[in-house]
C-alpha cells in the first residue's frame, strides 16, 4: 500500500492531497468490505492529523521539549 506519510514528510505531496487520497481510499476499502485496509487508511489519517495539529501549535509559537510536550515560551 501506497505510503503517504513518507510521501508528505519528504515533500513528494501536500498534506491535503495525503489526506484526501488516506480518506478516498478508506471510503472504497469501506465500500468493498476490506477492514484491513479501512484501519490502514484511517491510521494514516489520524496520523495527518496528529501532524497537522503539531503544525499549527508551532505556528502559534509553541515550543515541544525532550518528552513532546507543548509549552508557550514565556509562561510559567
Amino acid at each position: 500500500m501506497r505510503k503517504l506519510l513518507e510521501e508528505y514528510n519528504t515533500g513528494k505531496i501536500t498534506w491535503d492531497e495525503a489526506y484526501l487520497i488516506a480518506n478516498n481510499n478508506a471510503a472504497t476499502a469501506s465500500e468493498v468490505g476490506n477492514t484491513e485496509e479501512v484501519e490502514y487508511w484511517t491510521h494514516l489519517m489520524n496520523e495527518l492529523g496528529v501532524e497537522l495539529a503539531d503544525q499549527f501549535m508551532k505556528t502559534l509559537g509553541y515550543k515541544q521539549n525532550k518528552s513532546g510536550a507543548f509549552f508557550k515560551p514565556g509562561d510559567n
